[in-house]
């Protein structure tokens, strides 16, 4: 007996395009209206490309949000690959680049859409920023998370992509480091406690150990993913 098929449901877009002017994506709203005041975050920008260019067969005003996002993610960035997180409502970058959550989150975005983007010319612009912030590397393990699933993207198309796998090697050697540091029987987690964005360091051990042909980081990552929503689960909930 075939079991029965699961559909997926439609992504609504319509706040995030409701979110979104000609610059890019405002970072706050009440309820359901923006609130330009606040102004951009590059580190919002970044999320919202990675949406935009996972969406299969987008429709145009998608593949305009995903172009928009990747032009400000284009402006935010620094020669050197770092990258500034805020711009204000007249336009103007209110930081100056750093290498924190923004620039990792950023690499992720940037690989995600080099590797998939809905057209040629967005995946070659999405890797020419990649190349230059892959470069980089963060003392911020989140950061390092984040820019870690981009890496892993670029090498499903491009195994041989020097700068990639070097980041992702990078990335492997510091969770390996903390992986020897924790105490498995007592307390699994490579910190001191659990904090924000939590998945993504067993999401990035796994990519890793994938991506490297690693099967122990691989394994390692599963089992860390297993405990952590264990852990944060009650009632059959998150």
């Amino acid at each position: 007996m075939t079991a029965p098929r699961t559909v997926s449901p439609t992504p609504d877009f319509r706040h995030l395009l409701a979110m979104t002017d000609a610059r890019g994506t405002f970072e706050h709203a009440r309820l359901s209206e923006p609130r330009p005041a606040n102004g951009y975050c590059t580190d919002d920008v970044a999320r919202v490309l990675l949406v935009a260019t996972r969406q299969p067969d987008p429709a145009p005003a998608i593949r305009d949000l995903a172009r928009r996002s990747l032009r400000f993610l284009g402006d935010a960035q620094a020669p050197d690959g770092r990258y500034r997180n805020r711009l204000s409502r007249s336009g103007q970058w209110e930081d100056q680049p750093g290498l924190e959550d923004c620039w990792g989150r950023s690499v992720w975005a940037l690989g995600t859409a080099a590797a998939g983007a809905a057209d040629g010319t967005m995946r070659t612009m999405a890797m020419a920023q990649f190349d230059r912030a892959a470069r980089q590397r963060s003392p911020w393990p989140r950061a390092m998370a984040f820019a870690a699933l981009g890496a892993a993207e670029v090498l499903t198309e491009w195994p041989d992509h020097a700068v990639a796998r070097d980041l992702l090697m990078a990335v492997a050697a510091g969770m390996q480091r903390q992986a020897l540091q924790a105490e498995p029987a007592l307390w699994p987690w490579p910190e001191e406690r659990l904090r924000y964005a939590n998945a993504v360091v067993p999401d990035a051990m796994i990519a890793a150990g994938a991506a490297l042909e690693k099967p122990r980081l691989l394994g390692d990552g599963l089992a860390l993913l297993g405990w952590l929503l264990e852990h944060e689960s009650s009632d059959g909930h998150l």
